[in-house]
């Protein structure tokens, strides 16, 4: 009874670190090109709008609103956990949800 238990345990963390390094991954992901950032004639004043350049990527985003739900309603954790997993702020939520629902 234990062991299955264990298992049970063992394979739902495993499934969150794979969850939290992906988010990871993706989040270092940004809307635009780095490389036509690294060309441009003024280096030392990159503005490179929408955040400064802090705004991420169109993957991230679905990456989040996609597995926020199942985190929530399946796995039943509460929203902070949610967001710790997959590394979004409140800010990020507002806006996807709120301001920006394209």
């Amino acid at each position: 009874m234990k062991w299955v238990e264990l298992s049970e345990s063992r394979h739902r963390a495993v499934n969150l670190l794979q969850l939290l390094k992906e988010a990871r991954r993706l989040s270092l992901l940004k809307c635009y090109d780095e490389n036509q950032v690294e060309q441009l004639e003024k280096p030392q004043k990159r503005c490179i709008g929408l955040g400064n350049g802090q705004r991420k990527s169109k993957a991230y985003e679905e990456f989040v609103l996609k597995h926020r739900l199942v985190l929530k309603n399946e796995l039943k954790l509460c929203e902070r956990a949610t967001q710790r997993i997959l590394g979004y702020s409140n800010n990020f939520l507002h806006k996807r949800l709120k301001t920006d629902p394209e």
